[in-house]
Formats: C-alpha cells, sequence, structure tokens
C-alpha cells in the first residue's frame, strides 16, 4: 500500500514536469522527465552512467542476452556506458509513461563514500541492475522533485537531495555494484576508465591485449571481469557501439548508410551491413526508417 501511494505521488510530481511527449529537463542540470503516451519498439540507445526511476508504466532493456525489466517498484542503475535496446512495454494517452532520470556524477559518488564505512574492492560487478525502490529512497526522490520549483530551494536544497539519493542506492541491496565502479583502486573502477576510452575512440582498430594493458590486468582476467560486468565481451561492445554510433549518425545528420559505416571505422559496407542486421533484425534503410517515424526514439530515459 505504501509504495502504490509513492508511485502514484512520484507520477504527480513527473507530471508537473512533462508537459510535453519525449525528454523534458528540469531545472538540475542532469535530470530530466521522459514522458511517452504509447508504447514502443525496441530501440537503440547509449545509456550513459545514470539511475532511472518509474512514476507510472514499465520498460524493458535489452542487453545482450540479457533482459532488464523496471517499473514504479525497482529502479535501474547505469554505472558506465552501455549501448543497450530500450522498450516501453506500459503506456497509454490516459495512463502515460512517466519515468526520472538522474546521471551519475561517478565523482559525487566517490565523495558520498568516503562518508561510508570502507568497502572492499574485489572483482568488477554489473554495470547494470535494478533494484526494488524503498521508501527512504522514494523519499529522497520526492524531495529532490520539490525542490525544483524554487531557485532558492534549487541551489541549497537540491544537492542534499542528490547526495541522500545516491546514499540510499549505495546503501541499498545491490550498491556494491556501483561502489565497484566508483572505488578507484576497484577492477571495476580501471574497467569503467577503458569504457570511457572506447566511447571516445571507437573509430580506432583495438586489441584486448590493448585495453587489457590499459586497465593493468592480464588479457584473461580483464576479459573475465568485462563481461561479467557489460554481458559482452571487449570486441562484442565495441562492435555495437560502433553500430549504435552509426544509426544516430543516420538518424540525426541524415548520413547515408555507407558514410556512417565509413565513419565509425568499418572499412567495408557490406560487413557493416550484415552486421547491423544481426545486431538490429533489419537492414540500416529500413531501421531508418522506423526511427524517423517514431518520435523520441534516441531517449534514455
Amino acid at each position: 500500500m505504501e509504495t502504490s501511494i509513492a508511485a502514484d505521488t512520484l507520477s504527480h510530481e513527473l507530471m508537473r514536469f512533462a508537459a510535453e511527449e519525449g525528454l523534458n529537463e528540469t531545472p538540475w542540470p542532469g535530470l530530466a522527465v521522459y514522458r511517452a503516451d504509447s508504447t514502443s519498439a525496441r530501440t537503440p540507445v547509449v545509456y550513459e552512467p545514470c539511475v532511472c526511476f518509474i512514476g507510472r508504466g514499465s520498460k524493458l532493456v535489452h542487453l545482450g542476452d540479457q533482459v532488464i525489466t523496471y517499473d514504479p517498484l525497482r529502479y535501474l542503475v547505469v554505472g558506465v556506458p552501455l549501448p543497450v535496446e530500450g522498450e516501453i512495454v506500459e503506456a497509454s494517452a490516459d495512463e502515460p509513461f512517466l519515468s526520472l532520470r538522474l546521471d551519475i556524477d561517478v565523482s559525487l559518488v566517490s565523495e558520498v563514500l568516503l562518508e561510508l564505512e570502507r568497502a572492499p574492492a574485489g572483482e568488477a560487478v554489473r554495470a547494470i541492475y535494478v533494484s526494488r525502490m524503498s521508501q527512504d529512497l522514494s523519499g529522497a526522490v520526492l524531495r529532490l522533485l520539490r525542490s525544483l520549483h524554487d531557485p532558492n530551494d534549487v541551489r541549497v536544497l537540491a544537492p542534499l537531495a542528490v547526495r541522500e539519493l545516491l546514499y540510499h542506492i549505495l546503501r541499498g541491496e545491490q550498491g556494491h555494484h556501483l561502489r565497484s565502479v566508483a572505488l578507484r583502486d576497484s577492477r571495476g573502477h580501471r574497467i569503467s576508465a577503458v569504457l570511457r576510452y572506447m566511447q571516445e575512440n571507437f573509430k580506432r582498430a583495438v586489441s584486448v591485449d590493448q585495453l587489457a594493458e590499459r586497465a593493468s590486468m592480464s588479457p584473461s582476467t580483464f576479459h573475465h571481469n568485462f563481461k561479467s560486468m557489460t554481458s559482452l565481451s571487449p570486441l562484442q561492445y565495441l562492435k555495437t557501439l560502433r553500430l549504435h554510433h552509426a544509426r544516430l549518425l543516420m538518424l540525426q545528420q541524415g548520413m547515408s548508410a555507407g558514410d556512417a559505416s565509413h565513419a565509425v571505422g568499418y572499412s567495408s559496407p557490406s560487413q557493416f551491413s550484415r552486421e547491423f542486421k544481426r545486431l538490429f533484425g533489419t537492414p540500416p534503410l529500413r531501421e531508418l526508417r522506423r526511427l524517423q517515424s517514431e518520435p523520441g526514439v534516441a531517449s534514455g530515459a
């Protein structure tokens, strides 16, 4: 009963910021509300580190063979950049899907960790997970949203609410996953740095040995921890990243499939088309037409 009341209250607060379908920015940087008045097909998107809460409806996230569901009872945490596919499975014009996305500042997570009891730095753990909403976390989310209606509250209260929100996530039943990314001497933190490098240099040819060296790990240890964390092998991750970026270039900049494939590092357009169809289930041009017909598909909320 308490969870239902909290979800109703959260959806009411979210509607105050969701005047339009799609992504709606708020006065707090890195905090946005997403609204959808209908369900959506599986859509590729690259998540940046964030935490997502749902006030109404539900959503699926597909990563490799992994399918993650989150809804008003469960929130989503993404600790590193990940190319995934999102699918809104519950939404209507009368009962729109409503979600809140807060970008994660890893340096702020590290600051909050300094105030907590020291946690051991072991193997890298999952970079994306869902966890059950608690009453304390729900209260922090509501306090953050309610602080956004007054400029003084934004300056004074919103930073406190964000820290409290991160505190409850880190103290939660699966908080060790996020701690692993933020602890500087952990394998998770080192792999997170490699993922950021791959994000910034995805056009370059790179070997697993080179990536392992950047993480100061043996190739076998790096491969094991990388796959445990992302559900993808390093080369699968790089290929998926390239294909996601090519899709965005076609959608947002009007590039042809051939130009987009070259821009993301492919030397063979035919190989690009084969791998694009294998990942997304449809050839590049057909996928582009589908994406152009669906508003807001690039959102990661």
